[in-house]
């Protein structure tokens, strides 16, 4: 009998109307929503806030919520097949749900009770016989919510936020042409260019391979700034800021506010985790993150005997902790696995006797995120709530924040290790002991800053600590252009409102852009053609609007002086044939989204070697070849297009007209406010703003929030794509704080009743 999509669909609509008797309550907790479905709890106590939160959570977001869960625990392909099967054995490996039980039994009472409750309300969701789509056309039946799958949950979604698989690209490249070889794609700052002159650590290279699913293109990013009241009309400051990533299905992000005995609190969640990690506010303090693009991941070459049984370690022989686990694949056979873990961690990748092990700080213990971000729901003031970020373990974020005092701030909050430079470059040897970790920078010396006295900090995952910082960081952050970029916006205008703040969020013009542009006038192309589109180029203002064609001129200039880059003899043709690295597109990808920081100085070697193969040039006549009339150039609008993908969306493709959103164009690209890059051969957006918020410390009630598609993640809803088309006009939706505020918005009413 053939499956009724459009039924399933139809029944699974979500409710925001009703009344439910629930066990595990202590009291009545109502929900409040509003035009745009965000709900509003008010419980009496922070258990029974926490017990609506994961109902709510669950209500609009359960798939999400359990694909993270399959994925974290490797079990992806329980439900893909075998194309998740790779995917599987890297997070088995890691053991995550044996990890996320000791991060629960070390955390605080607070922070287990504030899990267990979370956990309590999804599962009393679930006992309501929900109809969720993606579980019936699977015929995929969900386990009951633990307290540690949300510690799960959340560690898988930042753990691929790190550096530890360039540092296997660059060994990569160092075994076959030499260390010096790098400057070309990563010149360091002068803090660390011994680590390119210098040879790698001695270890035999031969036996470095590369794991078989590094393919994901590096994107990604973020934005944030703070004002003081020095530059607002209210006096008081305002917070703002964007996290960029790709958009998933549903989108990463969940609007939501609780109000309680101990706090009241409103702001951005991940669906399978309690409380308000990243961009929130309670009724004092603001504050709001960025990547900040820290090293706190290693990779260690290990020696394994040859049953796998033992490491070698200073010419001893120490018994690993082995087990065998099994990974179900639909349609498929189930597959054994080795889960091995080493004296410095997990191993991701084994090749006969030699194996990678990761070290990542996500994976010590005992992690005690989970305490500060119970913490940090309370604080009073800035100070408060940087107390609570001595317990931050991961990931290292940039942290802006601002009180009703008046006081604004930044700390860079996580635990950073302390080990050898050589670390930080490539894989190094593990069987020494000379480069495992001595321990972490103590919280004082990790960087803050507190009302700076140009009254405003931005950051934007740039290099925040100069190179008298005493503590290595990183060796990758973003070019400086989109921070300089908000810099430049913030002091341009005297007085700042929440309402003006919003234009920051839209703005479309590249500082890259204008730099790349000027290597291209200064070229000296050999065709009429090429001679003509450089004269278009001559007069932009580098702002990347939808209805310019000058975007997609300069952006196809930029791509192809890459790919003759990247195709070059003398620009490392071994790119092409190194056996084991990723893709070439993936490199390229990496290449061009670097171009711009690579580009800052005209002396540095890939500058030189463009310039001296004569690349800015041929790409211009190369484009009159493929813009033959540089009137008829396709507006970028056409070809920069936002094609969310549900990631069910080809395992159940009679599903994929509901489960996909529809496609909308916006402008900008990776190196703008306004973020929207793009990877592959063509412009489609794969990157963009993931949430956008102010916080007006003035006035709560003149806040504003959005995401790109909607509250719920059911296809079809009212609410799954709702604010999509404000977003793209860069409009955001009333984020309703006071009481009078959330009553008069209010358009459902749920009443969670004691059972």
């Amino acid at each position: 009998m053939p499956i009724d999509v459009q039924d399933i669909f139809a029944r699974a609509k979500p409710s925001y109307d009703g009344h439910y008797r629930l066990s595990g309550l202590e009291s009545q907790v109502d929900i409040y929503r509003d035009a745009s479905a965000a709900p509003h709890i008010w419980a009496r106590s922070a258990k029974d806030g926490f017990f609506a939160q994961g109902w709510v959570h669950a209500q609009d977001r359960f798939w999400q919520m359990e694909a993270d869960r399959l994925k974290a625990y490797g079990r992806w392909a329980e439900v893909v097949g075998p194309q998740g099967l790779d995917q599987d054995i890297f997070w088995r490996r890691l053991r995550l749900k044996f990890n996320a039980k000791n991060d629960f039994s070390a955390a605080h009472s607070d922070a287990k009770m504030m899990l267990t409750a979370y956990a309590a309300g999804v599962n009393a969701f679930l006992h309501t016989n929900p109809c969720i789509p993606e579980c019936e056309l699977l015929a995929h039946r969900p386990e009951p919510w633990d307290p540690w799958d949300s510690i799960a949950v959340f560690k898988s979604r930042h753990i691929n936020m790190n550096r530890w698989e360039h540092k296997i690209w660059r060994m990569n490249i160092a075994r076959q042409f030499g260390p010096t070889a790098l400057e070309l794609l990563f010149p360091p700052t002068p803090q660390y260019r011994f680590l390119v002159e210098s040879d790698p650590p001695p270890f035999n290279m031969d036996a470095l391979f590369t794991p078989t699913f590094l393919t994901e293109e590096d994107e990604g990013g973020s934005n944030n700034w703070v004002v003081s009241g020095s530059r607002t009309e209210s006096g008081f400051p305002i917070l703002a800021g964007d996290p960029h990533r790709a958009v998933d299905v549903p989108n990463v992000y969940y609007q939501n506010h609780m109000v309680c005995d101990l706090f009241d609190v409103a702001g951005f969640s991940f669906a399978g985790v309690p409380g308000f990690p990243h961009f929130a506010h309670n009724a004092r303090v603001a504050w709001s993150i960025t990547h900040a693009a820290a090293d706190t991941q290693d990779i260690y070459l290990e020696v394994l005997s040859p049953d796998h049984r033992s490491y070698r370690r200073r010419g001893d022989w120490v018994p690993v902790d082995r087990e065998e686990d099994t990974i179900r694949v639909r349609g498929g056979d189930t597959v054994s696995v080795e889960l091995l873990v080493a004296g410095e961690g997990p191993i991701i990748q084994i090749e006969g006797t030699r194996a990678l092990a990761l070290k990542a700080v996500a994976l010590q213990e005992p992690n005690k995120t989970w305490d500060a971000l119970w913490d940090m729901l309370g604080a009073r003031n800035i100070d408060d709530l940087d107390t609570a970020m001595e317990n931050w373990v991961e990931p290292v974020n940039n942290l802006l924040y601002a009180d009703q005092d008046g006081n604004i701030g930044y700390r860079m909050r996580g635990k950073l290790p302390i080990r050898p430079l050589a670390n930080a470059w490539v894989p190094v040897d593990a069987e020494s002991g000379r480069f495992s970790w001595r321990g972490f920078v103590p919280f004082h010396q990790m960087a803050r800053i507190i009302n700076p006295p140009d009254g405003f900090l931005v950051t934007a995952n740039n290099q925040v600590v100069d190179d008298r910082y005493p503590h290595y960081v990183a060796l990758d952050f973003a070019a400086p252009h989109r921070r300089n970029r908000i810099a430049e916006l913030i002091t341009a205008r005297s007085r700042w409102t929440s309402d003006a703040m919003r234009s920051i969020h839209a703005d479309i013009r590249s500082l890259s852009a204008l730099n790349l542009v000027s290597y291209m006038l200064e070229a000296i192309p050999e065709t009429q053609a090429g001679r003509a589109l450089q004269q278009r180029l001559a007069g932009w203002d580098g702002s990347l609007s939808p209805e310019s064609p000058l975007p997609t001129l300069y952006s196809w200039i930029r791509r192809h002086v890459v790919e003759m880059f990247m195709a070059s003899a003398t620009s490392l043709e071994f790119l092409r044939q190194s056996a084991g690295t990723p893709p070439l597109t993936w490199q390229a990808g990496r290449l061009n989204g670097h171009l711009s920081l690579l580009l800052q100085d005209s002396t540095s070697p890939v500058a030189r070697a463009i310039t001296r193969q004569n690349l800015w040039a041929r790409a211009l006549d190369a484009a009159g070849r493929e813009f033959p009339d540089p009137e008829a150039i396709p507006l970028w609008q056409s070809v920069h297009i936002l094609r969310p993908t549900h990631p069910l969306a080809s395992t159940i493709p009679e599903a994929a007209a509901l489960l996909n959103p529809r496609p909308i164009s916006i402008g900008g690209d990776g190196d703008t406010v306004q973020a929207a890059s793009f990877g592959g051969s063509g412009f489609q957006i794969t990157g963009t703003s993931v949430a956008r918020y102010v916080f007006d410390l003035a006035e709560w009630d003149r806040s504003g929030w959005i995401v790109p598609l909607g509250v719920s993640g059911v296809g079809g809803s009212a609410h799954f794509e709702d604010q999509k088309t404000s977003w793209a006009h860069h409009e955001l939706q009333p984020m309703h704080f006071s009481a009078s505020a959330v009553t008069v918005a209010a358009v459902h009413h749920t009443v969670l009743e004691v059972g």
